[in-house]
């Protein structure tokens, strides 16, 4: 365990690490295991345990780890919820409220005490009944490639170990544990893929649980790959606008391997909505992007398709009328999900700028001599028009932003960014106000970016 927590970054000495302690086979290793560690790398261990309330001896359970962690003077934290209760309020499954719950908890925890991490006790045979699951609910890449050694403030320093190892140990070192009913019980799914499927493929291949864990591996490889290619697709290609949606330009979605859109859908429809896309509504898109113009997803979300680009936006999107100063340089957040952020650089230094790094969508440079000390960021009003650079006359902002797709009230939130003096200066989808630009005599140049909040 010590190897893997090493390989893979989890902890460095004198960390504090809450540790989640059912009192069952599992986490009593990791419990033990980590206590041997304390000693060598300064660890300080919080071990936490949650009563589900679901089973007659659930307080036997709890006794016993209040006993172990006061025999070994490790710190406890013990809560108990009903989950059978929990589950019927918020309608879900008992198995998937008991793992909110601890999750949850575990968090809360961790947060509390300031620890760098969450650690748990899922091993190889754990990694295979969960690929399997995710493989029979008809999982994308990610979920096939089952948990994770780390991710986030979660490690799983025994992912690699078999039950077996585990058993081993308690048992050479003599340390007990207490064994839950609820793991035998045919009523929940994952016990069933342990006691009923994973025996009759274990009858077809004994090596099936590593060769599931060393599949989960390589796919998640797989995933990283994909999906750090599809962050640089979205990052050249794509321009969010926050809560009020996204667009990529028509020739590029359609250049764009299924895996990059699939990526970009449930990325922005998460942010639209805080929920994830189903994956057959991914599915359905892709079959009728190229011969429709609009089609809706669940929670008010659309997809609007034109011969120049792809838009995703909401429907439920309300005008949240703004008006915000910001000092140059400086940093403002705003209401609609962006934050503005405002840097100045020196003509010698802007020249050094590389192509990716100097002027995107959501940003603007300009001269700070003409612009003065501030910025202001409001609403779109209805007249609203500027001396846009390379266009004829005065450029109407509305026109500007209906040519973006949004949407009604995205347009209206969309930041227009004027001067100090009020004169609008720049607008997402358009181009610099001429009076404002950098020219060969700019000494000073300030750079204006939007951001996700």
């Amino acid at each position: 365990m010590e190897k893997t927590i090493q390989q893979w970054n989890m902890l460095e000495d004198h960390d504090t690490v809450v540790l989640g302690l059912s009192g069952g086979m599992d986490s009593v290793c990791l419990f033990h295991l980590f206590r041997e560690l304390a000693v060598l790398h300064g660890y300080r261990i919080i071990a936490v345990h949650l009563n589900h309330e679901l089973r007659e001896e659930a307080g036997e359970d709890e006794k016993f780890v209040k006993e172990l962690c006061n025999f070994y003077g490790v710190e406890l934290v013990c809560c108990s919820r009903d989950i059978s209760q929990l589950a019927k309020e918020f309608g879900h499954g008992i198995e998937e409220q008991a793992r909110e719950e601890r999750y949850q908890l575990f968090e809360e925890v961790r947060i509390e005490y300031g620890a760098k991490a969450i650690a748990l006790a899922h091993h190889r045979e754990d990694q295979a009944e969960t690929v399997l699951h995710h493989m029979i609910r008809g999982s994308a890449l990610r979920g096939l490639g089952g948990m994770r050694y780390k991710r986030d403030h979660i490690i799983r320093p025994l992912l690699s170990c078999s039950k077996k190892m585990l058993e081993t140990y308690l048992l050479e070192k003599q340390f007990k544990w207490v064994e839950d009913s609820s793991n035998r019980s045919l009523v929940y799914t994952r016990n069933r893929l342990r006691h009923q499927v994973l025996p009759l493929l274990r009858e077809i291949n004994p090596s099936v649980d590593k060769l599931f864990f060393e599949t989960s591996l390589l796919l998640q490889k797989d995933e990283e790959a994909l999906e750090a290619l599809s962050v640089e697709w979205m990052k050249q290609y794509v321009t969010v606008y926050g809560v009020l949606g996204a667009r990529v330009g028509y020739e590029h979605w359609e250049a764009a391997p299924f895996a990059f859109r699939a990526r970009f859908l449930r990325k922005i429809y998460y942010v639209l909505t805080g929920c994830g896309l189903e994956k057959k509504y991914i599915l359905q898109l892709e079959e009728q992007w190229s011969h429709c113009s609009e089609i809706d997803l669940p929670g008010g979300v659309f997809v609007r398709i034109n011969k120049n680009c792809i838009t995703v936006g909401s429907k439920h999107i309300k005008k949240i009328p703004y008006e915000v100063e910001m000092s140059l340089p400086g940093e403002v957040e705003l209401e609609v999900g962006l934050i503005a952020k405002s840097s100045l650089v020196m003509r010698e230094e802007y020249e050094k700028l590389t192509d990716e790094k100097c002027g995107n969508a959501l940003q603007f440079h300009a001269d700070l001599d003409k612009l003065g000390e501030r910025l202001l960021l409001r609403n779109r009003q209805p007249k609203d028009a500027y001396k846009m650079l390379g266009a004829k006359g005065q450029s109407s902002v509305k026109k500007i932003f209906s040519a973006m797709g949004l949407g009604g009230y995205a347009n209206q939130n969309l930041p227009v960014i004027c001067s100090g003096t009020g004169e609008i200066v720049w607008v997402v989808g358009g181009r610099i106000n001429s009076d404002f630009k950098v020219t060969k005599k700019t000494s000073r140049i300030v750079i204006v970016e939007l951001l996700l909040h």
